[in-house]
């Protein structure tokens, strides 16, 4: 089906909100040189937007954006950051952001369904899925606080199949994913999986553990949900995403990587597997 009227115009709405600013950037500096009325000062005004823009592209190469991004968050009233996230709840954002969802959700869930699983539904058949090795999982660094769970390590948790995700409370992404990663705990954790939810906080307000406490209890998670502040295990993963899933077979060693949304079939196959397996 194509795009409705409403999701349509939340689509205009995101590159409209992309392109002014940059189009008022481009205005401002093109007076900007032109009040120098000087060509060696225009010149030396357009070599530091360069500077600026290849400074940017290497924050962004080298994932410390996410840390100015924490730095400047930290220093903005928290209304200002939880009015930014509101905009992604608002129900024409909604329809917008659920038209561009690719389709193997609609094909798991259903094209106007909620993605809602529930513990005893099977699976959508999916083919075998290839393990890969990715090498020995680190262990969780930096965690200052643990939810429904005393603290855990890899080491704890060999001869079971661990999946952990990165997640924080006020991303939509991670939300869209929650149902099915709460039937997933729930569907296997009697056959050896334990889901650990690292919470990597993006926005000042998120860096609350009363906040973190309220969102998994409102949430209904009961899986172990571990508080990485400082990115540390987040860093020690290299992950750069909000969800990241790590599947993690009975010997420690990460045998699968998703990042974001889609594929709950083909993720549940692989937590199949790696039940299965004797490794």
């Amino acid at each position: 089906r194509g795009p409705n009227p409403e999701g349509l115009a939340s689509a205009v709405a995101y590159v409209a909100g992309a392109a002014i600013p940059l189009g008022l950037i481009a205005r401002c500096g093109r007076r900007a040189t032109r009040s120098l009325g000087s060509a060696a000062a225009g010149g030396r005004l357009q070599r530091s937007f360069g500077v600026a823009m290849v400074l940017s592209a290497v924050l962004v190469v080298s994932g410390l954006d996410v840390t100015v991004e924490n730095a400047v968050s930290a220093v903005l009233p928290a209304g200002w950051t939880a009015a930014l996230v509101s905009v992604e709840h608002q129900p024409a954002v909604q329809v917008g952001l659920a038209t561009l969802e690719e389709s193997g959700v609609n094909d798991q869930v259903g094209a106007n369904a909620s993605p809602t699983v529930t513990a005893g539904a099977s699976p959508k058949a999916s083919p075998s899925v290839v393990l890969e090795n990715l090498g020995a999982a680190p262990d969780f660094r930096g965690i200052t606080a643990w939810i429904n769970s005393p603290a855990l390590s890899i080491s704890d948790l060999r001869g079971k199949v661990v999946l952990i995700e990165f997640w924080t409370f006020g991303c939509i992404n991670c939300q869209h994913v929650q149902p099915y990663v709460k039937a997933w705990s729930d569907r296997y954790a009697p056959a050896g999986l334990v889901v650990v939810g690292v919470h990597t906080p993006e926005l000042s307000f998120e860096r609350d553990l009363g906040n973190v406490r309220k969102a998994v209890a409102d949430a209904g998670l009961h899986y172990p949900v571990a508080f990485d502040p400082s990115f540390a295990t987040w860093n020690a993963y290299a992950n750069s995403y909000w969800p990241a899933f790590y599947f993690i077979d009975k010997t420690g060693q990460i045998r699968h990587t998703h990042f974001g949304e889609g594929d709950y079939a083909g993720s549940e196959q692989v937590i199949r597997e790696l039940l299965a397996g004797s490794g």
